[in-house]
């Protein structure tokens, strides 16, 4: 369980870097992707889980592919986490 709590907290932390790094904002975010913005703020706070479609999304408007993203959260995960932690992500 800890371990999935860490997960949505990475996948959060994640987006947000990736919101900054395209200097936008959560409204505008959430709008290009087609979200709420309280959505949007609650999953980059690690209390919404998101899902795929969603995700896919996202990262289209980030123009960041799925392979760069979770790469990114896998290692994360490892300097923080047991081997076997990274596996279930």
């Amino acid at each position: 369980m800890q371990v999935q709590v860490q997960q949505v907290l990475l996948v959060g932390r994640r987006v947000r870097r990736l919101r900054k790094g395209h200097r936008l904002s959560v409204p505008e975010l959430a709008a290009a992707a087609g979200l709420q913005a309280a959505d949007l703020a609650r999953l980059e706070k690690g209390e919404y889980r998101v899902s795929l479609d969603v995700l896919f999304r996202l990262l289209a408007v980030l123009t960041t592919s799925v392979e760069a993203f979770f790469e990114d959260v896998a290692r994360e995960l490892a300097g923080s986490a047991a081997p076997d932690a990274v596996r279930e992500l």
